[in-house]
C-alpha cells in the first residue's frame, strides 16, 4: 500500500480527481489511472504500474465511502462539534508574572545579549 506523506497531497488528489469534477459536472467521477499519472507528476513522484492501480482502488474506495457518506439525509440535523458533553478541566488561561529575563540570565553558566548559550548539538 502507497503511503501517503502528508495530508496535504491526499487533500489535493482527492480534490483534483473527485470534488472539484462532481462539483462541475454534478456527477459522481471514478479516479483513472491517467489522473493518479498526472497527479504524481505534478507532485513529482514516480510510481510503477501496481502502485497506480493499487492507489487508483484505495482512492477509488475512499471516493466510492465519500459518495455513501453524501447520500445520507442531513437535513433537520444540527452539527455538532462533539458527541459527549464534555466541559473542560482546564483552568482558564490567566496571564500571570513571570521570572525576570536577568534573573533566569544571571543564573544560566553562558549567556549571548538576552539568549542563553549552549553546546552545538547539529553540525
Amino acid at each position: 500500500m502507497l503511503v501517503f506523506r502528508s495530508i496535504r497531497l491526499f487533500n489535493r488528489i482527492i480534490h483534483q480527481c473527485f470534488w472539484r469534477k462532481r462539483d462541475e459536472l454534478g456527477v459522481d467521477l471514478e479516479i483513472d489511472k491517467q489522473q493518479i499519472e498526472h497527479l504524481a507528476s505534478l507532485i513529482r513522484v514516480q510510481l510503477s504500474d501496481d502502485e497506480i492501480t493499487s492507489l487508483g482502488e484505495e482512492l477509488n474506495g475512499i471516493v466510492n465511502e465519500f459518495n455513501i457518506l453524501q447520500e445520507v439525509n442531513t437535513e433537520d440535523v444540527e452539527p455538532t462539534g462533539h458527541i459527549a458533553d464534555l466541559q473542560t478541566v482546564l483552568r482558564s488561561d490567566e496571564a500571570q508574572k513571570s521570572i525576570d529575563v536577568e534573573d533566569v540570565l544571571s543564573n544560566a553558566p553562558q549567556t549571548s545579549n538576552e539568549f542563553i548559550r549552549v553546546k552545538r548539538v547539529i553540525e
